[in-house]
């Protein structure tokens, strides 16, 4: 009889945990991703005229509320696809700032800088940043290395998105 009440109670638990596993995911868990592009029209020293283009994407990951993060990939025209040297990724420097709330509440900010191929570098890919919980903000620069200040209006494209 004893054994007979053990067994219905240990089973009748485990009945009234099983749908409370079901709640283990928080409600605000998600992936948003938010895109920005842009383009710049600039001069070289020998008056050559470029129009060159980029795009910034940032996904804010929150799907373990545990560990939140950013990946931000950045993409510019490449010299072989686009037969565009002055706007390939050797011919600019890149600088990405990314600020966000941390899973302590203090609002951070991590600075990535890129000096290009020639330096080592390319487009940001797939670069992720952890303990973004809220409140994120990236911006990329990229500077053209290619461009004359004295004859074109800026030598940088500036683009900034804001994932939830």
């Amino acid at each position: 009889m004893v054994k007979k009440v053990c067994l219905r109670v240990a089973v009748g638990l485990m009945v009234a945990a099983v749908p409370l596993l079901g709640l283990a995911s928080p409600a605000s868990a998600a992936q948003n991703t938010t895109t920005a592009s842009g383009s710049l029209s600039f001069v070289e020293s020998n008056f050559s005229g470029w129009t060159c283009t980029a795009t910034l994407t940032a996904t804010h990951n929150t799907d373990d509320a545990h560990h939140p993060f950013t990946e931000i990939t950045t993409s510019a025209p490449n010299a072989q696809s686009q037969g565009i040297f002055e706007c390939a990724i050797d011919a600019y420097i890149a600088e990405l700032t990314i600020t966000y709330k941390d899973t302590g509440g203090n609002q951070q900010t991590t600075t990535i800088d890129n000096p290009g191929i020639i330096g080592g570098g390319g487009p940001f890919i797939d670069d992720k940043i952890g303990g973004t919980v809220s409140n994120v903000h990236v911006t990329a620069r990229f500077h053209y290395q290619d461009c004359d200040p004295s004859k074109s209006a800026t030598c940088d494209l500036t683009l900034t998105t804001a994932p939830k």
